[in-house]
């Protein structure tokens, strides 16, 4: 199939090289603007757009996907489907409806559980012993469209969010390969999501990161890996804030 993937962070480059590697071809690739770095000294690509330019891969870079120069652009790349994976931005009906096979979005939780924009540290916050990936169908509600495959690991117990994202990076890459040749040859499975089953997490601010230290010393320790690298946990002392 003809594809459009769309995504921004690390945890997205090993899925896009798989599919590169695949028998699906890679029409163009959006990723999220350059950006300053958190000090505002540099100016910083994202890890999709490196890989991208290295592999001479068709590159977009919109402000807004949902802007009607956006649409047009990617409508006419004649693309079968969309993946997605982290790509940073809320897509509109008219681009989820762009292709005949839509967007099939990578998801770095066991659905229904930690729908939203930051699953792994949750997990992690919450003591979670079992992470996993999901492929599933985009609709419009966040990450509740119908499911097609998952995959999960057991943690080690040691792993902070961005290691337990570098540990489901490679599982990413091997099961949307798997789901795009399902979708082709027609065997897809699409599975409904239990609703009375889903959990939400909310999108982490600097400030969610400071130690409530009321908590049980075992909730603290899951608290600072899940937040851990970003946005990071943090005290407050007399001579300024301590991150942990």
């Amino acid at each position: 199939m003809k594809l459009i993937f769309l995504g921004t962070p690390e945890f997205a480059v090993k899925p896009l090289e798989s599919i590169l590697k695949s028998r699906h071809q890679i029409v163009a690739v959006v990723t999220q603007p350059d950006k300053a770095n958190r000090r505002g000294k540099k100016v910083v690509s994202s890890p999709i757009k490196e890989f991208s330019q290295k592999n001479g891969l068709k590159l977009f870079q919109f402000e807004k996907i949902k802007d009607a120069e956006a649409g047009e652009a990617l409508r006419l790349l004649n693309a079968d489907i969309m993946v997605s994976c982290a790509y940073g931005q809320i897509f509109s009906q008219q681009i989820i409806d762009l292709t005949p096979q839509g967007i099939i979005n990578i998801h770095a939780s066991l659905l229904p559980k930690y729908r939203g924009s930051s699953p792994v540290q949750w997990a992690l916050i919450n003591g979670e012993k079992t992470v996993g990936v999901t492929t599933m169908k985009t609709v419009m509600n966040v990450d509740e469209g119908d499911m097609i495959l998952q995959k999960s690991i057991e943690l080690e117990g040691w792993e902070n969010s961005q290691e337990v994202l570098q540990k489901l990076s490679p599982i990413a890459a091997e099961i949307i390969v798997e789901t795009l040749d399902l979708i082709e040859d027609k065997k897809a499975k699409f599975i409904k999501q239990d609703n009375e089953k889903a959990t939400h997490c909310k999108m982490l601010k600097k400030q969610d990161g400071k130690v409530d230290f009321s908590m049980t010393a075992k909730d603290i320790s899951n608290f600072i890996k899940g937040m851990n690298p970003w946005p990071s946990a943090f005290i407050n002392t007399e001579n300024g804030v301590l991150k942990i």
